[in-house]
């Protein structure tokens, strides 16, 4: 809990390099004891609390110098009245949110026993890719968005809207790609040892739900923007809220029917329900012009894409493994050449991203994307900074 506020200082400085050394430090020096207290000291269950406690030790130390160069010892009437509140705000906040990534567990085990659950939790845990993506692009997004919103607030908000589309871009093309290569990577032996054994691979049609789970939580992530820049987390409380109870009837109504995939999907309208409700009030206090028309043809020719590998696997219309494989990994080059071909991207970004695979080349072929890059950024600079004409209500909205 210490170090929460001086991690966050390191990211208001983007001090990328100094927070993930000292995330990292934190995981492999836990990790390490946890082998050392466990199976040499023979410490059992308290060995893994001695690990964490160490290694937090640890990381605190490591921090001193940026507390050391923060720490101020007076108190503040105003600033106390302008956190506690907000702080307060997201107590319940948090624990709903923390209902919607937890609840399901114990209503799986009473429902169906502890042995589906651990087929549950082992498939789940499969996509914790996508969510490893939306926590980093949350750690660097809030101070991002904060700052800029301070330097330049019409610009922001056009930044803002770009930095979304492209956020979709990656998060989508990368369930497409996750949902039919995750079964492939944890059924697959690796010296010697899956990542899954075989007893639970009878879980992996939950994989893609809880992966696209993920990137609804990544558009909730997106949209918190305005509700921080104006100080509106008031509605935080009730979004979360909304979400967790989404998800104790979806699971109690589901999980009967369906099993695990009810679990699955009870997570995915959850984070669905939290994305539509904060996108209304974020946008009632912070109006940002997003792409839909552009976020539209990309989920468009993704859900088509995922939508025929889905149909031809569970139809059984290819018997064969490696004819298969061969037709997933066509639907892949399919749906990124689909994306070139439909005018998602601009001419600029696509003849930046070409350039980008002839990189191997030679030296003028590097050299022709770096000065690639410089216009494609030029251009985004110049059409973020350029005037819109504005409507009456435009104008009242801009007000």
């Amino acid at each position: 809990s210490l170090a929460i506020i001086p991690f966050a200082a390191l990211r208001l400085e983007h001090a990328a390099k100094k927070f993930a050394t000292f995330k990292l430090i934190n995981i492999v020096v836990t990790l390490i004891l946890n082998f050392v207290f466990i199976l040499g000291f023979h410490w059992g269950v308290r060995g893994i609390f001695i690990a964490n406690l160490s290694a937090s030790v640890l990381v605190f130390l490591l921090l001193i110098p940026t507390i050391r160069k923060y720490l101020e010892l007076k108190y503040s009437k105003v600033t106390m009245k302008t956190l506690l509140p907000f702080g307060l705000t997201n107590v319940p906040a948090y624990l709903a949110a923390m209902m919607v990534q937890v609840i399901d567990r114990p209503i799986v085990q009473s429902i169906l026993g502890l042995a589906v659950l651990g087929v549950y939790q082992a498939n789940y845990r499969m996509g914790f890719t996508m969510m490893v993506f939306v926590s980093l692009f949350e750690y660097a997004w809030r101070p991002f968005f904060l700052k800029e919103a301070r330097t330049d607030d019409a610009r922001a908000r056009k930044l803002f809207a770009r930095v979304f589309t492209y956020f979709m871009l990656i998060a989508l093309v990368g369930f497409l790609f996750l949902s039919i290569a995750l079964p492939y990577i944890v059924s697959t032996p690796i010296f010697g040892r899956r990542l899954l054994k075989p007893e639970y691979l009878t879980g992996l049609d939950i994989i893609p739900v809880v992966l696209l789970a993920y990137v609804f939580q990544g558009m909730y992530t997106n949209f918190i923007a305005g509700i921080y820049i104006k100080n509106h987390n008031k509605v935080l409380p009730w979004i979360t809220g909304l979400g967790a109870g989404v998800n104790i009837v979806a699971n109690l109504t589901l999980i009967p029917i369906i099993g695990i995939m009810g679990a699955a999907l009870a997570t995915l309208f959850a984070y669905m329900a939290m994305a539509i409700a904060l996108y209304f009030q974020a946008q009632k206090v912070y109006r940002i012009e997003y792409d839909w028309k552009k976020i539209g043809s990309i989920a468009l020719i993704v859900a088509g894409c995922f939508g025929l590998e889905r149909g031809v696997t569970l139809a059984h219309l290819i018997s064969s493994a490696m004819p298969l494989f061969l037709f997933r990994m066509g639907i892949l080059v399919a749906s990124i050449a689909l994306l070139f071909l439909t005018g998602v991207f601009s001419a600029s970004e696509r003849k930046y991203m070409t350039q980008l695979l002839s990189m191997g080349r030679g030296k003028g072929s590097v050299e022709a994307v770096k000065v690639e890059a410089v216009k494609v950024e030029a251009e985004k600079v110049e059409s973020i900074a350029k005037p819109e004409p504005l409507g009456e209500a435009g104008k009242k909205v801009d007000g």
